[in-house]
């Protein structure tokens, strides 16, 4: 095969073996570049002469995900989730950084508020760096008064799957009602 030539008229089976190999210009005549793996880029080598795959390392895929209850919305005192987000795919290794946030007023009796952002379900599973299943927060409230709570923290993928992320609400003694927007639950999925 001449590979100066203006016009190929084929390129033999024995060069291109495999789905996604690519054809390129060698020293003498046209080789066979094998294609790369998953989240590899092609590039020039720092001589320019030749190509090679290398891993992505300084960039990020990132996915993005919100997601607001609808008033009137109760935290019972048996608990319950106060909202979910839909099924999301992800990979082990992959990082979830989770805000979210409730504003709520206490009920008729003083008591414990805990708020949870938790995997509600689905196949992977996720754990917090100090290995927890979940993000909490945890306080005593007075009776009839005004509360934001709020969690931030990463979770880490141990298994690649689905996931569904809700926000769990419990409210000790009295039942609270949540106000103004909320409660809120973003995530970002880096992979």
């Amino acid at each position: 095969m001449d590979i100066t030539a203006p016009v190929t008229d084929y390129i033999p089976d024995s060069i291109l073996t495999i789905r996604g190999d690519l054809l390129k210009r060698g020293v003498v005549d046209a080789e066979r570049f094998p294609r790369g793996n998953s989240k590899e880029v092609l590039r020039v080598t720092d001589s320019g002469l030749d190509l090679q795959y290398d891993r992505l390392v300084n960039s990020i895929y990132r996915r993005e995900y919100h997601i607001v209850g609808t008033l009137p919305n109760i935290i019972t005192t048996a608990g319950r989730v106060l909202v979910s987000l839909g099924y999301i795919d992800v990979t082990i290794g992959s990082r979830i950084v989770v805000a979210s946030d409730v504003h709520f007023v206490k009920g008729a009796s003083a008591g414990n508020m805990y708020f949870f952002v938790q995997k509600q379900d689905g196949t992977a599973d996720i754990v917090t760096f100090v290995d927890s299943v979940q993000l909490e927060w945890k306080t005593w409230c007075e009776a009839l008064t005004d509360y934001m709570m709020g969690i931030y923290g990463v979770f880490r993928v141990v298994n690649t799957g689905t996931l569904r992320l809700c926000c769990y609400g419990q409210s000790f003694l009295s039942a609270s009602e949540i106000v103004e927007d909320g409660p809120r639950l973003s995530i970002t999925v880096i992979d």
